[in-house]
């Protein structure tokens, strides 16, 4: 009698365990109510930032009216010297230790989504196809705004690998912004921290 208690104590607590521990976890915020951040997720958006506006000044000027006048052709692919300039979007996407690079611009001012005008990636194919459509987030909206910005949460293409987001206006010579860089940088260390995981079941839910 005292051993079935025991199975039956047993299950209730491993079935209450899984129960909570899939359960979204929500936001933390301090004494002044400003939203509590770890660390080390803090440290992986403020990375992601810093890649982002390196790589975005790099393609400010010549390399932006390139892609505006590849816009405006609507030759596309075909337009001239397009995979040299893929390459060179490729050359910053390895040396900042992206797992994507690509680049989005604004179709449609009133339809709240991006076109993907060059991709490159550690993936092959790569994760986003040309003239994919890239749904708008935060961040992307601040950065089409004028305003780098990272991601608050991180999210996986492969199970366990996660990776988080970061956006940078390019400007062309007219100091117009002309398109969008993202940058997805690698983000372990969210694996510990699964409320800031836009896959994990406890996700917190926060976009910004």
């Amino acid at each position: 009698m005292v051993r079935k208690r025991a199975i039956v104590i047993l299950f209730i607590l491993c079935f209450t365990a899984a129960l909570y521990g899939c359960a979204p976890t929500e936001p933390e915020y301090d004494d002044a109510g400003e939203l509590v951040i770890p660390v080390r997720v803090t440290l992986t958006m403020e990375r992601a930032l810093k890649n982002v506006k390196s790589g975005g000044s790099s393609l400010n000027g010549k390399f932006a009216n390139w892609h505006r006048d590849m816009i405006a052709s609507g030759l596309e692919t075909d337009y001239t010297r397009y995979y040299e300039r893929l390459d060179t979007l490729n050359d910053m996407r390895i040396g900042s230790g992206a797992r994507n690079a690509y680049i989005l611009y604004d179709y449609d001012a009133e339809n709240d989504e991006y076109i993907v005008s060059m991709s490159v990636s550690r993936y092959d194919p790569p994760l986003y196809s040309f003239n994919s459509r890239r749904e708008a987030t935060h961040a992307i909206r601040e950065a089409f705004e004028g305003r780098g910005t990272a991601e608050i949460f991180a999210w996986e293409n492969d199970e366990g690998a996660p990776f988080l987001s970061a956006f940078m206006p390019i400007y062309d010579g007219n100091a117009d912004i002309i398109a969008v860089l993202g940058l997805d940088m690698p983000a372990p260390s969210v694996l510990e921290f699964p409320a800031w995981d836009r896959d994990s079941a406890r996700w917190n839910g926060l976009t910004e």
